[in-house]
């Protein structure tokens, strides 16, 4: 499916719908957008934030951030045979590489077509699911913002590790928005606090919960 645009269209046209958003997709520490980037919010994700956002650039190919090595492996979309369309995309987009024994050509991930990153942005987001032990390892991979959201929901019930690990992360950044590189680690019980708050800010589904077939 051919789907080039330049950067005019990618700031007035969304192939997933008529959301709108009122900032540039930023998240400070984490990911911004280059000059002539536009953000391309995913108008089907079917929880209530986004955790991969897609941005366009000027050549109008898209890429998404966090960009997502292999991450058709641990999803099973790389267990369906050749010539299933799903499949077949996430092969040649790299996503069925997996990132320790055979890292993808970034000129090919971080070069999709901006429907195709929109596909695969909703199937993601149907099976994000937050665990301790990810967050534990690679606390990085989760937004600064999407974790003081969820100090702040927490608020005086935070335990003493939590409201630690929530400290540093809040100081990370200064006012003009310039933020050290540093590494926090929370311990397991502020991983516990963070993840089971992370699920819910995002909306994620849990056992027992009804899902809409429309959306899910």
């Amino acid at each position: 499916h051919s789907f080039a645009l330049d950067n005019a269209k990618a700031i007035t046209f969304n192939p997933s719908g008529n959301c709108t958003t009122t900032d540039d997709g930023s998240r400070p520490s984490f990911h911004i957008p280059l000059e002539g980037e536009t953000y391309l919010p995913n108008c089907q994700n079917p929880l209530h934030k986004e955790f991969w956002r897609i941005f366009v650039k000027e050549d109008g190919t898209a890429y998404m951030s966090p960009q997502p090595d292999g991450l058709g492996i641990p999803l099973g979309i790389c267990d369906f045979s050749d010539g299933h369309l799903i499949a077949d995309m996430a092969k040649l987009y790299g996503l069925c590489n997996d990132p320790v024994t055979d890292q993808v050509d970034p000129n090919i991930i971080n070069n999709m077509e901006p429907l195709h990153a929109l596909e695969f942005s909703t199937i993601f987001h149907r099976q994000l699911h937050f665990d301790v032990d990810t967050f534990l390892n690679t606390p990085w991979m989760v937004p600064d913002e999407d974790i003081l959201s969820v100090c702040d929901l927490l608020g005086d019930a935070m335990r003493g590790d939590t409201k630690t690990f929530c400290k540093d992360i809040e100081e990370r950044c200064d006012d003009q928005g310039n933020c050290n590189k540093r590494l926090y680690y929370p311990t397991r019980e502020a991983a516990i606090d963070i993840v089971a708050s992370l699920n819910d800010l995002y909306g994620v589904k849990k056992e027992g919960d009804v899902c809409d077939p429309t959306v899910w």
